[in-house]
């Protein structure tokens, strides 16, 4: 009987310790897999971090030349145009001063009143085209005036102009409704006759 009981408690030592012992491969089993996790969390922020580093980097020199780009876009454009407005009123002025000269010449009252009316109106449209008779055109520029997100965009390669991240391409607008131009009739009729505002074959100098 002793050795019976003795034989149990055996029994029930070795798988108590037996017990311990798989208690104790599973906690360190948990340890091991609780600190592998916790490694790789590291790593994965540390990559993050790095990669958000070097596209906040990316970002930024794209920006920056993106700036450079706009500015030189708008201030061509704004020159351009009066460049272009300034030609238009030299050309309007020629041709009203080549009425002035037929009207000088025509005995018929009428027709001298009538060119002579036409000369005036078509000063006056010179005059409003030109912008150096009162300088608003490009004084009123800001020539150091920073690109708008709207004029970064074309430069940007889908980026966001605020933050370091792609956007999504806009929807895009309809197109505006043309405000009605005063000389569309006049330019097309000649241009059906092979005759182009300015000079033959003259580039928007900005757009070469």
């Amino acid at each position: 009987m002793e050795e019976q009981i003795a034989s149990i408690f055996r029994a029930l030592k070795a798988r108590a310790e037996e017990q311990e012992r798989a208690r104790r491969e599973r906690e360190a089993e948990q340890r091991r897999l609780r600190e592998e996790r916790e490694r790789q969390e590291a790593e994965r922020r540390r990559l993050a971090a790095e990669r958000e580093e070097r596209q906040r980097r990316e970002w930024e020199a794209v920006v920056s030349a993106a700036s450079i780009k706009a500015v030189h876009m708008v201030r061509a454009e704004h020159f351009g145009t009066a460049l272009e407005q300034w030609r238009s009123a030299g050309e309007i002025r020629a041709f009203c001063a080549a009425l002035d000269e037929v009207a000088a010449t025509s005995e018929d009252a009428l027709e001298v009143e009538r060119l002579r009316e036409w000369s005036a109106w078509g000063n006056t449209e010179a005059d409003r085209l030109d912008p150096t008779t009162d300088g608003q055109v490009l004084a009123a520029r800001d020539f150091h005036a920073k690109p708008t997100k709207k004029q970064l965009r074309p430069f940007l390669d889908g980026w966001h102009p605020d933050r370091p991240e792609k956007e999504k391409p806009p929807a895009q607008p309809a197109p505006p409704k043309p405000e009605p131009d005063p000389w569309r009739g006049v330019i097309d009729a000649y241009q059906d006759q092979g005759w182009r505002c300015g000079s033959q074959g003259r580039a928007q100098w900005w757009r070469r």
